[in-house]
C-alpha cells in the first residue's frame, strides 16, 4: 500500500482537467443564457424602434391630414354660408338685385301705362304704383349695400350701387316728366320727351345688370370653390384609410418577419448550443458541433 499506484498521476492530471472543462462548460453555459437574453433584448428594441417609427409616421401623416381636413370644412362652411338663402351675402345680394330690376320694371311700366291713357277712365293711379315701386327699388339698393359690406372688393361695389342709384333718380325723374307731358299734352308733347327717358333706362338697365353679373360671378365662384374643397375632403378621407391601412398592413408584416428572424436565427441555435453545454456541464463531454456532424 505504500507503493503508489504507476497510473495515479496520469488519472489525476485527467480528473483535474476533466473537473475544470466541465466548470468551464457551467460558466460558459451561464454567460451564454446571459448573452442570449442580451441579444434577444436588443433584437427586440430594435424590432420596436422599427414599429413605433411606422407607427408614428403614420399618425403624424394623419394629425397632419385631419387638421387640413378641418381647415377646408371651416372653409367650406363659410362659403357656404355666402350662398345661404336666408342669410347669405351673396344670395340676398343676388336676390335683392332682381327685385331692383323687377322695380325698374314696374316703373317703366305704370309711367307708360298712365302715357298712354292721360290718366283717363279711372285709369289714374300710374304715379302713386310707379312712386311705390320706386321706393321698393330703393330699399333693395340699401339692402344690396348692406350686404357688399361683407366682400373683399366692397368699395367698387358699393360704388356702382351709388352709381345705379342716381343713376335711377334720373330714369325716375326723366319718366315722370314724360308721362305728365303725355297727360297734359298728349302724344306731341309726350314724344319729345321719350328719347331723353329711353337713354336713361338704357344707363341704369346697364348698371343693373352689370351688378347681377357680379352677383353671378361671387355665386359661381363661391359654388366652385365649395366642390372643390368637397372634392378636397372626399381625397383626404380615403388617403387616410388607405395608408392607415397599408401602415397596419406593413406592421403585422414586420411582426412577423422579425418574429421568425428572433426564432430562426437568435432563439433556436443559442438554446440548441445551451443544451449541448448543459450536457458538458453535467458531465457529457461527447458532443459534437454541427458542423462536425456533416463531416
Amino acid at each position: 500500500s505504500s507503493f503508489p499506484c504507476p497510473y495515479q498521476t496520469t488519472f489525476s492530471a485527467y480528473h483535474s482537467k476533466y473537473t475544470y472543462d466541465i466548470s468551464n462548460a457551467k460558466l460558459i453555459s451561464i454567460h451564454l443564457k446571459g448573452l442570449k437574453k442580451m441579444l434577444i433584448k436588443r433584437k427586440v428594441q430594435i424590432g420596436a424602434f422599427i414599429l413605433a417609427a411606422v407607427l408614428m409616421s403614420n399618425l403624424a401623416y394623419v394629425s397632419n391630414a385631419l387638421n387640413q381636413q378641418k381647415k377646408d370644412v371651416l372653409q367650406l362652411q363659410e362659403n357656404a354660408s355666402h350662398l345661404d338663402t336666408t342669410d347669405g351675402d351673396v344670395s340676398l345680394f343676388d336676390k335683392n338685385a332682381t327685385d331692383a330690376k323687377y322695380n325698374v320694371v314696374q316703373v317703366q311700366q305704370f309711367l307708360s301705362d298712365i302715357s298712354a291713357t292721360r290718366g283717363q277712365n279711372g285709369l289714374d293711379d300710374g304715379f302713386k304704383i310707379a312712386a311705390e315701386n320706386a321706393n321698393h327699388l330703393r330699399e333693395n339698393l340699401v339692402a344690396m349695400r348692406k350686404a357688399a359690406q361683407t366682400f373683399p372688393d366692397q368699395q367698387t361695389v358699393i360704388s356702382d350701387i351709388d352709381k345705379t342709384a342716381a343713376l335711377f333718380e334720373i330714369y325716375f325723374e326723366a319718366g315722370n316728366q314724360m308721362a305728365k307731358a303725355f297727360v297734359a299734352g298728349g302724344p306731341e308733347a309726350g314724344n319729345q320727351m321719350m328719347s331723353g327717358f329711353d337713354a336713361s333706362s338704357e344707363n341704369l338697365q346697364t348698371s343693373l345688370e352689370n351688378l347681377l353679373k357680379y352677383a353671378d360671378a361671387q355665386k359661381f365662384k363661391f359654388d366652385k370653390d365649395g366642390d372643390a374643397l368637397l372634392e378636397s375632403i372626399i381625397d383626404g378621407n380615403k388617403n387616410i384609410t388607405l395608408v392607415s391601412t397599408a401602415t397596419g398592413s406593413a406592421i403585422i408584416l414586420l411582426a412577423l418577419i422579425f418574429s421568425a428572424y428572433i426564432i430562426y436565427r437568435v432563439v433556436k441555435p443559442l438554446h440548441v448550443f445551451s443544451e449541448r453545454l448543459d450536457g458538458m456541464a453535467s458531465g457529457n463531454l461527447d458532443i459534437h458541433s454541427p458542423e462536425e456532424n456533416k463531416k
